[in-house]
């Protein structure tokens, strides 16, 4: 269990479909919401060796829910939630756009047994700075499962959670070289985010978030 979030029981359950590639990357976020719930599992695709087997799923009790933004797929408000069977299963494609949209068009058991569901149209924008993210409306994988366990779960644990990936995502930053971070920080203000709000310079950045004696 992550040191930053309290530990409670949680009713829903979260499946990380990650691609193998991201497990090792510096700037995955899914991996901390595995830390951060204790109701959570991760399966890896893509690997050449082994498919991911979902083939469980088929006899899963209660909604599985895919968090994936498909054309027909339902807006995840809490009237919605009040339908469903329980327990629910969130089901989270974890990695680049082009592999998340793999995985539904390729995993049968996700076609045939899940409903897709969509975070709500007035979700904050996003305030990842490690991966430049061109989609509007696109948020990363710890960020979405918080606002997704906020309709779920309640409005406690989506702040703990996005309070967990502020640290993930500005101690990340604050590795990278001054020219990378300012690079970063021109892209979110063109694209109208605001990197800003808790620091100003790459030393005021390092100075926050790294721990005391560290240097990059």
């Amino acid at each position: 269990m992550c040191a930053l979030i309290p530990q409670r029981e949680l009713n829903t359950r979260l499946l990380l479909l990650m691609h193998h590639t991201e497990w090792a990357s510096t700037t995955n976020t899914g991996r901390f919401a595995l830390r951060a719930l204790p109701n959570s599992e991760v399966r890896f695709r893509g690997l050449p060796e082994e498919r991911v087997n979902l083939d469980d799923l088929r006899n899963s009790p209660g909604q599985l829910l895919l968090l994936y933004p498909t054309e027909g797929s339902q807006p995840l408000t809490a009237e919605f939630v009040k339908s469903l069977k329980k327990p629910v299963t969130l089901i989270v494609p974890d990695g680049t756009w082009r592999q998340a949209a793999k995985v539904f068009r390729r995993e049968r058991v996700l076609k045939e047994q899940t409903i897709p569901v969509s975070l709500p149209a007035d979700a904050v924008e996003s305030d990842y700075l490690l991966r430049r993210m061109d989609k509007p409306g696109a948020l990363c994988t710890l960020e979405a499962i918080a606002h997704a366990m906020g309709v779920l779960e309640g409005e406690d644990i989506k702040q703990d959670l996005l309070e967990l990936f502020n640290l993930v995502n500005l101690r990340t930053l604050a590795t990278r070289s001054p020219d990378w971070i300012e690079a970063m920080k021109e892209w979110a203000k063109k694209a109208g985010r605001s990197p800003g709000k808790t620091w100003a310079t790459v030393s005021e950045l390092r100075e926050k978030y790294l721990p005391k004696g560290y240097r990059p």
